[in-house]
């Protein structure tokens, strides 16, 4: 009887920790790359530090990406769409869904941004939504 429950906590355990892995795998789910950078950004990951970029590097869901006085980053989605952060800008990756119907969910913490999207946004079902902390 002992062991039936060790058991059976065991697999519960297990099977937690496949949820927390299989959670954290999707956050880190690559969705674009820094395609020019002038001046500095820098990136948040969770349960990081702010890490400067640099041309090329990946952008994940999630990314909070933010850029210095004077400089602007502009970052390539895998849907083909670009956004370009202007200097002392905050936003983040909160969902990008490259697809027929694309589905990509960004939040304007602080600061401007321009954003090229490619026609597949003007499918049905195809959403694009910028939020910032005065209007969405």
């Amino acid at each position: 009887m002992m062991t039936n429950l060790i058991v059976r906590w065991m697999g519960i355990a297990a099977f937690a920790a496949a949820l927390l892995v299989g959670s954290a795998a999707r956050a880190a789910e690559p969705v674009g790359a820094v395609a020019a950078l002038e001046g500095s950004a820098d990136v948040l990951r969770e349960g990081g530090a702010w890490t400067p970029l640099a041309a090329g590097d990946q952008i994940m869901l999630g990314d909070r990406v933010r850029t210095a006085a004077a400089s602007k980053i502009k970052i390539l989605f895998r849907d083909e769409s670009v956004m370009t952060l202007a200097a002392s800008s905050e936003m983040t990756v909160d969902q990008q869904v490259a697809a027929a119907a694309p589905v990509s969910r960004f939040s304007l913490l602080v600061g401007a941004v321009r954003a090229i999207v490619t026609e597949a946004y003007g499918t049905s079902g195809a959403s694009f939504e910028l939020e910032t902390p005065s209007a969405m």
